[in-house]
């Protein structure tokens, strides 16, 4: 894989190649080779991001402004202006006019492919390193110019108030985080989730475990609503445990992006996968696993007017951690020690 290539079909791209455009669409693009259905879509280089730094002169202001920190990284409110400051000298910058040229014909070629024209895309952060939950991701983005300007978003959350506590907590350099992006035809799931290969709460891999809830998942995969709970045994996919939650919200299509809208009182409290469709996404699961050689965190779909199985999608696969609760992230637990930290040092 040549590091020069700026955008790149993600089945072009091997799991090996997370320092070429980050490791989502690596993973992705190895899942592609393996025959796994994953949305159609392409990448933008780690090799890109450093390119629309460097040309309009971002990174050398990022630079100067990293250098005057004083003691902004010492309080939370500090690191929230620390982030608005960075992430607005990405956000506001003009995106040169080769670079806009290159994500906009390569997502018109995109819209080719599929046949159809201004397709929505998913536009999603891919760090050299795994961040769950740390950068940003645009949902049902269409058009050639808001596509563009997604992705200078997602550029531009490489400065969070998520990411800059956790590199200050790990010592690492403020800017430490590279960013590529995956571009792929948005899904529209009726049903979405995420999925363990072993049990993430007590780290038993002889089970696979299911969360679901209706509409795209965004509220599953970052705990923000109530799913469905269910627990396989791997060796055969025997459903051992179901917990159906009350779904009130749902997050769906709008005119542009996506809104959260109540769940039909009718449907709050009935199972979104039935018995055969959780046996489907385990078995998923369980081919994730084996393909890749070790327990796996992952994120489906199932189209909404989609044939099924042909609508079942694999969006991100990862390696699995135990952890207890997942949708408790890693960087949750940093912020929280962070803000104990300042709160003790406030009250002295």
């Amino acid at each position: 894989m040549e590091h020069q290539r700026y955008i790149l079909w993600l089945d072009e791209l091997r799991k090996e190649d997370g320092e070429v455009a980050g490791r989502k669409c690596a993973n992705l693009g190895e899942m592609i080779h393996l025959g796994f259905r994953v949305p159609p879509g392409f990448a933008l280089s780690i090799a890109l991001y450093s390119k629309f730094l460097e040309d309009t002169g971002v990174a050398q202001r990022l630079s100067l402004a990293m250098n005057r920190l004083g003691d902004l990284k010492e309080t939370m409110a500090g690191i929230e202006k620390l982030s608005r400051q960075l992430q607005g000298l990405v956000a506001d910058e003009p995106v040169p006019e080769t670079i806009e040229r290159l994500i906009g014909e390569r997502y018109e070629a995109l819209c080719q492919k599929v046949g159809n024209a201004d397709i929505p895309v998913a536009v999603r952060s891919s760090g050299v390193q795994s961040r769950p939950g740390m950068f940003e991701t645009i949902l049902n983005v269409k058009g050639r110019g808001p596509v563009v300007d997604a992705a200078r978003r997602v550029w531009a959350s490489a400065f969070t108030p998520r990411a800059i506590a956790f590199r200050i907590h790990k010592g690492l350099p403020l800017d430490g985080d590279r960013l590529g992006v995956a571009i792929l035809k948005m899904v529209q799931a009726g049903v979405a989730g995420i999925g363990f290969t072993m049990d993430p709460y007590t780290g038993d891999t002889s089970k696979i475990v299911i969360e679901a809830g209706w509409g795209f998942g965004e509220g599953v995969v970052s705990g923000s609503e109530t799913s469905d709970y269910c627990s396989l045994r791997k060796e055969d996919l025997a459903i051992e445990k179901k917990e159906i939650g009350k779904k009130t919200k749902r997050m769906v299509a709008g005119e542009k992006g996506t809104v959260f809208v109540d769940v039909p009182l009718e449907m709050q409290e009935i199972p979104c996968l039935s018995d055969d469709e959780i046996k489907d996404v385990g078995a998923l699961g369980k081919r994730l696993e084996d393909a890749m050689g070790e327990p796996q965190d992952f994120e489906w779909a199932i189209e909404e007017s989609g044939s099924y199985p042909e609508g079942l999608y694999l969006l991100q696969t990862r390696t699995a951690k135990v952890g207890g609760k997942p949708r408790v992230s890693a960087t949750d637990r940093i912020l929280d020690m962070i803000a104990k930290r300042i709160y003790r040092t406030a009250d002295k």
